[in-house]
C-alpha cells in the first residue's frame, strides 16, 4: 500500500492519524499469537468451526491493525482496511493472503446472518495462520 492510497483512506475516514505506537503494535500481535492458540488447541468439528474460524480471523484483522498503528494510524470502523493492508504485505507468499477478503465476507456472514462456517473453511483459516503469521509480524514490525 503506497502513501496516496494510505492518505486517501485516511481522508475518507477509514484510518485516523494516531502517533507511532508500537507498545499498542507489540501488544496486539502478542494477544494474536495467544488467541490462535488458544483456538488451536481445539479440534475441528462442525460444532467448533464457527468459533475456531472467528478467533483465527480476528488474529489476522489484529495483525493488520497492529501494522496500521506501526504506520502512526488506527483502524475506524472497518475490518476490510486491516485486511486490506494485510494483502498488501511484502512477504514471500504474498499471493496467499488473497483470501483474507473471504475470511472477512465468511466471518461477516457467521457474525450477522446466521451462517455456520464449515470445518474445511476452519482447517484453511488455521493452516494459513500456521504459513503466514511469523513472516507477517515480521513485516508489521518494520
Amino acid at each position: 500500500m503506497n502513501q496516496d492510497e494510505i492518505i486517501s483512506l485516511a481522508n475518507q475516514g477509514i484510518i485516523r492519524k494516531r502517533i507511532l505506537d508500537k507498545n499498542r503494535s507489540e501488544s496486539l500481535i502478542k494477544a494474536d499469537f495467544i488467541n490462535a492458540d488458544f483456538a488451536k488447541m481445539t479440534q475441528i468439528t462442525d460444532r467448533t468451526a464457527t468459533g475456531i474460524f472467528r478467533e483465527m480471523y480476528k488474529a489476522f484483522r489484529q495483525l493488520g491493525d497492529a501494522k496500521w498503528w506501526m504506520l502512526g494510524y488506527e483502524p475506524v470502523d472497518s475490518h476490510k482496511v486491516s485486511m486490506k493492508i494485510l494483502m498488501s504485505a511484502n512477504i514471500e507468499k504474498n499471493f496467499k493472503l488473497k483470501s483474507l477478503d473471504r475470511f472477512r465476507q465468511i466471518r461477516n456472514d457467521s457474525n450477522y446472518r446466521g451462517y455456520l462456517v464449515k470445518e474445511k473453511e476452519a482447517v484453511e483459516i488455521v493452516a494459513l495462520w500456521d504459513e503466514v503469521s511469523k513472516d507477517l509480524v515480521d513485516w508489521v514490525k518494520k
